[in-house]
């Protein structure tokens, strides 16, 4: 390959505008293991808008592994059609990609960079009623059913 090259950048543009806050259907694109920066184990989601005027565009969210967000992870896998009774279990993640799911997203600041980005404020079955939560990203589908009789949690 060369290392000299023509290329035109007038048309390029600075990235994309803030997703607007409301509720979209999303497929659940990327599940990778991290460590958050304060040590503990997370979720990075990356999810992609799968209807309406904003189809494509990604929201990127992390589920961190901590008692304080037992909740949120509680709600992402129910969202994803997972049966979670209140007892330990065993959870195989990659299970996840692929499902389409609701959220709701909002703004929050960067609190080191004072940067505005999109975040999930709460993730929601397709199937579930948002009726005045903003932009619905076109309407719901059903899902796929999808169980695996070895692991303690079945998805649909």
């Amino acid at each position: 390959m060369a290392l000299k090259k023509s290329l035109d950048f007038s048309n390029v543009s600075e990235g994309f505008d803030l997703l607007p806050a409301g509720t979209y259907s999303c497929h659940i694109f990327d599940l990778t293991e991290k460590q958050s920066s304060a040590g503990n184990d997370m979720l990075k989601v990356v999810l992609k808008v799968s209807k309406g005027e904003f189809k494509g565009r990604q929201i990127f969210t992390n589920l961190t592994f901590v008692e304080s967000a037992m909740f949120k992870i509680r709600e992402f896998l129910i969202a994803a059609g997972a049966k979670i009774e209140k007892k330990a279990v065993n959870i195989d993640f990659s299970k996840c990609v692929g499902k389409e799911i609701k959220v709701i997203v909002y703004h929050r600041k960067n609190k080191d960079t004072d940067e505005t980005y999109a975040d999930v404020k709460k993730f929601l079955s397709l199937d579930a009623d948002v009726s005045g939560a903003g932009n619905t990203g076109g309407q719901p589908s059903g899902g796929t059913a999808n169980k695996d009789e070895d692991d303690d949690v079945p998805f649909k």
